[in-house]
């Protein structure tokens, strides 16, 4: 948990899929960004071969939004993204 409190003040949730993409903007409702944190899962899309692995990283980058990225070389492969947004007191 790092440096934030032990009680969660939201908790927001949802899923994607960056189809032939390397970025993703996801909207949030808004959060203080100094206390929240942005958790993320990825995996590649069902039939997919395993050279199209795809890691996606997340990053929160106003109040409303988070960012989803991931490699320029990967931009063919469907890369499903898990995320979560912890915000706390």
């Amino acid at each position: 948990m790092g440096t934030f409190g032990s009680i969660i003040k939201s908790l927001q949730r949802g899923t994607g899929t960056m189809n032939d993409v390397t970025s993703l903007a996801i909207t949030i409702s808004a959060v203080t960004m100094a206390k929240t944190e942005i958790l993320c899962w990825s995996g590649q899309s069902e039939g997919a071969v395993q050279s199209d692995r795809t890691y996606v990283s997340t990053k929160l980058t106003s109040t409303t939004n988070i960012q989803a990225t991931r490699g320029e070389g990967t931009a063919g492969a469907d890369a499903l993204v898990e995320w979560q947004a912890i915000e706390y007191y």
